[in-house]
């Protein structure tokens, strides 16, 4: 008995219909939900301006890079072309400086007479001149064959490959040559030999300067000493501001006999 009073207590303190009471309940329910997901937007929203704001900065910046970068493409490329134009200019210059003779011919005769002492005529003067041959493409110590060039897979990178090739093709080897000269000659005493060749020794135009031999030889009723000097011609000198000396006067009797010629190069 006294449960069921205190359950109608409870039934009589509110006067509201329990559905009226469930629906107000659910709409509080409702409004609080619309508020938090209205919070939740906000933050998405604002997250999303923030992160546009962010990336737009980004985009200028890398835009800014990419502008740099290729003003600075361009100055390489610039740079690229006039290293390109020197080589070219440095590889004209060289064969147009091998071309020239450095050392005239003149000049050389003119150097051999004056450190030429008394006593001593000339028989033979021989030049010869041979050409050095460019070093050959490097091969393998092993197998003894050529390394091959490695396969290429793009038709840019084999228009590259072609185009170096060309551009190979029209270079031109710069001809080098190394200058024997070679003097027969015969003395009346070993002495004056020793003087000319201390003479040629100290020559700026010839290098590797050498006697070969010294020998009796007789030339009519007189007895000489005949001897052959070898050297290289200085291919470092330059005997283009040398003038040759005027007036040059041969000893009594001397017969010169000046022989040049080119050797073959071989194979």
């Amino acid at each position: 008995m006294s449960n069921l009073f205190k359950q109608n207590d409870a039934t009589d303190a509110s006067f509201l219909p329990a559905d009226y009471v469930t629906k107000k309940a659910e709409m509080r329910a409702n409004a609080l939900s619309l508020v938090l997901f209205g919070m939740v937007m906000f933050a998405v929203v604002g997250a999303f301006f923030v992160t546009n704001r962010q990336w737009h900065t980004v985009r200028k910046e890398q835009q800014a890079i990419s502008q740099a970068y290729s003003t600075e493409a361009k100055k390489i490329d610039q740079l690229k072309q006039l290293e390109t134009h020197k080589v070219a200019m440095l590889a004209k210059a060289e064969v147009t400086t091998a071309l020239l003779e450095r050392i005239p011919r003149s000049v050389l005769l003119a150097e051999l007479i004056a450190r030429m002492p008394e006593g001593i005529t000339l028989l033979e003067l021989n030049l010869e001149s041979k050409r050095i041959k460019p070093p050959k493409k490097k091969t393998n110590s092993k197998s003894g064959k050529t390394t091959k060039v490695k396969r290429v897979g793009s038709l840019t990178d084999k228009a590259k490959l072609a185009a170096g090739k060309k551009d190979k093709a029209k270079e031109v080897q710069v001809p080098r040559f190394v200058y024997t000269l070679k003097l027969v000659g015969v003395a009346t005493e070993n002495n004056n030999i020793a003087d000319y060749l201390t003479g040629l020794q100290g020559c700026p135009l010839l290098n590797n300067v050498e006697l070969r031999f010294i020998q009796d030889t007789k030339i009519g009723d007189a007895r000489l000493r005949k001897f052959e000097i070898k050297s290289n011609l200085n291919n470092n000198a330059d005997g283009r501001h040398l003038e040759p000396e005027s007036g040059l006067i041969l000893p009594d009797g001397a017969k010169l006999s000046v022989v040049e010629h080119q050797a073959g190069e071989g194979k």
